[in-house]
C-alpha cells in the first residue's frame, strides 16, 4: 500500500501531520511517500523523512499515485481532483462547512476519514484533544482582548 504524507497549502498553515519519528513507524508497515516540502513550515527537511525511511515525491505523484493520503486540513476541490478515483484520504475535514469538497469526494468515489470523529474506547475524541485545548485557551485570550 502506498501512503502519501501531503504538504499543507492553505495560507498561514505551517503544520504537517507526521513528524519524521512518526513517519519511521509508518514506514515499517507501508510504502510511505512524502510530498516534497511537507515539513518545511516546521523546519523539517525532506532529508529527515528520507532518513526515517520514506521516499520524497513530487506533488503530482503524492496526490495521484497513493492508495491512502494523509493531510492535516481538508483538501480543496482542486486538490481532491488530483486524487485517483477509489483512493482514501484522512484529514480534519469539518465536512459541514465544505459541501463542495464533500460532493467532489463522493463523485470521485474517494473514501474520507475525518479525524474529528475518531473516538477511543471511552467515547472521547483523542485526535481533537490538543486542538480543542488550544482553541479553548485562545478563546479566553481573544475574549480578554476584545
Amino acid at each position: 500500500m502506498i501512503v502519501s504524507l501531503l504538504r499543507e497549502c492553505r495560507p498561514g498553515e505551517l503544520r504537517v501531520l507526521l513528524l519524521p519519528r512518526d513517519a519511521a513507524r509508518l514506514c515499517q508497515i507501508c510504502d510511505l511517500q512524502v510530498e516534497t516540502g511537507a515539513g518545511r513550515g516546521l523546519g523539517i527537511a525532506d532529508e529527515d523523512y528520507v532518513q526515517a525511511g520514506a521516499r520524497i515525491t513530487s506533488t503530482r505523484d503524492a496526490w495521484g499515485r497513493a492508495d491512502f493520503l494523509l493531510k492535516l486540513k481538508a483538501p480543496t476541490v482542486a486538490e481532491v481532483r488530483r486524487i485517483r478515483r477509489g483512493a482514501s484520504i484522512a484529514a480534519l475535514f469539518h465536512a459541514e462547512g465544505i459541501p463542495d469538497v464533500v460532493a467532489e469526494l463522493v463523485a470521485r468515489r474517494i473514501t474520507a476519514y475525518s479525524f474529528e470523529y475518531f473516538r477511543d474506547g471511552d467515547g472521547a475524541f483523542p485526535l481533537m484533544a490538543a486542538t480543542g485545548e488550544i482553541a479553548g485557551q485562545m478563546a479566553v485570550i481573544y475574549a480578554a482582548y476584545h
